[in-house]
């Protein structure tokens, strides 16, 4: 059984953000069919030995390599923060022609080169591994990340936009001392100020659920979560609480408020291992059979749920929506099952 943290990706404070440029576009498809990332300069063929010298030694081994280039010292601001800077499981992004679409990835490898042999649909030979998680439009893009894209550097630093960054690539994070819930708005109609305060509404009922629960240690109120809007139709919202268990027990009531088709049973063994389980889920289950109270509460979020995502077409983080659930017992006992009317 989910423990509840198996929800929230954990993201390092100390990632770095990277855009790197594919030439026009020239070489987006390849980057993302192939999940690689490359640069050039193909004259410099040990870029690590370049890199081991002096600075101004090595930008004069470039100027040699490349007399008509005007700023050798571009050059190997270049090749150091792709060879340097750069980390495994850092984010760097890509875009494709005149960056109407924008690809956000993983970095998954150290720098290495390919010999000239290995060249494929792409000359660049110092290259990263990297793992694409998400492709955006332009048009759907965070507006606070159109400046990103405007530098014409190989490579630039885009670690300043970080916290759009990750409400972009993620749904369900804690980074630091703060849990993040990020919810899409798809719809491109103007939003109803009574409809958005539902919404929202609809979160904030959650906490009193995770206290009667009891399945945390702490009693927690509507001021321990924030929330940060970018309405702009289509948009978002993100919920950002200072208490992750917090974060965790709402996640944890939201699976049961949109499992539509959730029917879980436990034979009467199982039930006993569920109860004395440390897993959030467990303990929520074991309440929600106890209390028929809380089941109808739970059922009536359900019912705001469905009209509110009728009237926003809003997205509920997929971890939330499609839990990883363990195989539960069979031969179910029927006075132990919950199901959505």
């Amino acid at each position: 059984m989910s423990n509840g943290l198996d929800f929230f990706e954990f993201v390092p404070e100390s990632r770095k953000y990277w855009f790197l440029r594919t030439q026009g576009g020239a070489f987006y498809d390849e980057f993302a069919s192939k999940g690689y990332v490359a640069i050039g300069w193909t004259k410099i063929e040990d870029p690590k030995r370049l890199l081991s010298m002096k600075r101004a030694d090595a930008i004069s081994s470039i100027s040699e390599l490349y007399p008509n280039e005007k700023r050798p010292g571009k050059i190997y601001n270049q090749l150091n923060r792709f060879y340097k800077n750069m980390r495994v499981d850092d984010v760097v992004m890509i875009p494709s022609d005149s960056s109407s679409k924008i690809r956000f990835g993983i970095i998954k490898s150290e720098p290495y080169t390919i010999s000239k042999d290995q060249i494929d649909n792409c000359p660049h030979l110092m290259r990263r591994t990297v793992e694409w998680v998400k492709t955006v439009d332009r048009d759907r893009l965070d507006p606070q990340l159109y400046r990103m894209t405007r530098p014409q550097n190989t490579i630039s630093d885009a670690s300043e936009y970080a916290p759009y960054i990750d409400r972009t690539i993620g749904s369900l994070f804690v980074k630091g001392n703060k849990a993040h819930m990020v919810i899409p708005i798809k719809t491109k109609e103007d939003i109803s100020a009574v409809d958005l305060y539902d919404f929202m509404d609809l979160i904030f009922k959650t906490i009193p659920i995770v206290n009667e629960a009891d399945i945390l240690e702490t009693k927690y109120s509507r001021e321990d979560l924030d929330i940060k809007l970018n309405l702009q139709s289509p948009g978002l919202l993100e919920y950002i609480s200072h208490h992750a268990e917090l974060m965790f027990g709402i996640g944890t009531v939201l699976v049961f408020v949109v499992g539509g088709s959730f029917a879980a049973k436990f034979t009467k063994e199982s039930k006993e291992v569920n109860a004395n389980s440390d897993g959030l889920l467990g303990k929520m289950f074991d309440f929600i059979v106890k209390r028929k109270d809380q089941e109808i509460e739970i059922m009536k979020l359900k019912k705001e749920h469905e009209m509110l995502q009728a009237k926003l077409d809003y997205q509920l983080p997929k971890e939330i929506e499609s839990p990883t659930q363990e195989t539960l017992a069979e031969d179910p006992s029927p006075d132990t099952e919950m199901k959505s009317e």
